[in-house]
């Protein structure tokens, strides 16, 4: 019985992405690719159209959600959005569990001024799924959170390191991808916000050092 390779977490210590696979293994322990070359889509770069998906939340109630469409979300159902951060994150990858309470913080706070942040977790082990629904349970997470078990809408977006964020626009443009959980990202995170919410430089940003005091 074969095991399903899976997507390797970000290094910090390496960030050539020419060379960040090939010296991974060292320094992450997920450090097996999902794709082979000839199952990867086409390459999604920073100002191309984002690529459509549907998928049923597994927090429906917490969020309000009964399914996240790119498409729909575009057209207004179930709320306009400004800007959407769509992240892409799994259990193993340890950076993503500390990702997810900064994004719930970012949800909580600027939803109404139309930010959309969607979960996609890639996990496909039903144990692992079951860490997923506590993660949303202990980090009471009320964006929606789907579950990719495929690696399908991964594949779309060409995900090759966890975690990895996408920005895109109200227009349906990709405006920054950002992979890792670093502050210096956070901050171009921050200013993309800014302008597509218009609402400036964000003076509270939380940030993961921030975050950690707080534990």
């Amino acid at each position: 019985m074969s095991v399903k390779p899976r997507i390797p977490c970000y290094s910090a210590k390496h960030k050539n992405p020419e060379s960040q696979i090939a010296r991974l293994a060292p320094f992450c322990a997920c450090a097996l690719l999902l794709f082979s070359a000839p199952a990867l889509a086409a390459e999604v770069k920073e100002g191309d159209e984002a690529p459509r998906w549907m998928l049923r939340p597994m927090n429906a109630t917490a969020s309000g959600f009964k399914s996240v469409s790119i498409n729909d979300l575009l057209a207004g159902n179930p709320v306009q959005p400004k800007a959407i951060i769509v992240s892409f994150f799994a259990t193993y990858c340890e950076p993503c569990k500390k990702e997810m309470p900064f994004l719930q913080n970012l949800y909580t706070s600027y939803k109404d001024k139309g930010l959309v942040i969607v979960e996609v977790s890639i996990d496909t082990e039903p144990e692992a799924i079951k860490e997923v629904e506590k993660l949303i349970a202990d980090n009471k997470v009320t964006m929606p959170v789907v579950n990719d078990k495929m690696n399908v809408v991964a594949k779309r977006h060409n995900v090759s390191r966890l975690p990895h964020i996408v920005l895109i626009d109200g227009e349906g443009t990709v405006k920054r991808i950002l992979i890792g959980y670093e502050s210096s990202q956070l901050k171009v995170l921050e200013a993309d916000l800014g302008v597509l919410l218009g609402i400036g430089r964000w003076k509270n940003l939380p940030t993961p050092a921030k975050q950690e005091k707080k534990k």
